[in-house]
């Protein structure tokens, strides 16, 4: 469903248009922008890997929120789970406030804004997350062409050097023992690498397929605070299959509040 709403930041007859969109089947309504950048299965499958048990007590941090989507669903799955959301961008930021309100989370989930590249840790508690998330901008001013949608542009180029940021925040804001996810580009991995070196220990890094033919063209890497354990390089992650379909597995994840492992089915 696309609808025009008001929007705070425009005059009062400027309406700004936005989408009525389900995820994981019927359990979440998520209002996002009809055009430019858009949440989609990335934002899934980074919730889907908060590993905690449904009747855990545990506290998660999302940089670089958008409207909220990994939030959402990590708070869907975990009735225990505390969420605070950092996002940049105002527009979206009052869109996920909206779709936290709307999908009856307030009690459990904060939304604050945060430019985490110029900000640093300033207003983020040190060792309070026992889990933290990020899917950052995927390229570089540099090497792309950007998008003449501002929030879109924002959305996938960082500044040159910046996602170290990102890190540093995640090593600050998790406890000893927390755990940290981001899902990047492929190409990325050097960096992710070199960045969570000194950081983060048991690194897992998991290629994530369109098909099992063809390589992968993003990562998602894990690692915990306050370990030297080795680095782990895990089988791919397939998404579809030859038909273009999802494999079983995602569409379980996709279409229902379940995890990556089984301690929350």
């Amino acid at each position: 469903m696309i609808f025009a709403m008001a929007s705070e930041e425009t005059p009062a007859a400027v309406d700004i248009s936005v989408t009525d969109d389900m995820f994981l089947g019927e359990t979440l309504s998520v209002l996002q922008p009809s055009k430019g950048y858009r949440a989609g299965i990335d934002a899934v499958l980074l919730a889907a890997t908060v590993n905690a048990a449904v009747d855990q007590e545990i506290k998660v941090l999302d940089l670089g929120a958008g409207v909220g989507v990994v939030s959402l669903a990590v708070a869907a799955r975990l009735p225990k789970a505390r969420v605070v959301l950092l996002e940049s961008q105002k527009r979206l930021l009052d869109l996920a406030q909206m779709n936290v309100n709307r999908n009856g989370l307030a009690d459990r989930m904060s939304v604050q804004a945060k430019d985490i590249v110029n900000e640093g840790s300033e207003g983020v508690r040190a060792n309070e997350f026992d889990f933290a998330l990020a899917n950052p901008p995927f390229y570089e001013a540099s090497r792309v062409r950007l998008s003449p949608d501002e929030i879109k542009a924002n959305a996938h180029v960082m500044p040159q050097a910046s996602l170290e940021a990102w890190f540093r925040l995640m090593a600050h804001a998790l406890k000893p023992g927390g755990v940290m996810t981001v899902i990047h580009r492929a190409e990325a991995l050097p960096d992710l690498l070199q960045f969570a070196s000194g950081r983060f220990g048991a690194l897992e890094i998991q290629p994530v397929q369109p098909f099992a033919d063809q390589p992968a063209n993003r990562v998602i890497v894990r690692g915990q605070k306050g370990t030297r354990k080795p680095i782990c390089l895990l089988p791919g992650m397939v998404i579809h299959q030859p038909d273009r379909t999802y494999r079983p597995e995602i569409q379980k994840i996709l279409r229902s509040p379940v995890g990556l492992t089984t301690t929350d089915q």
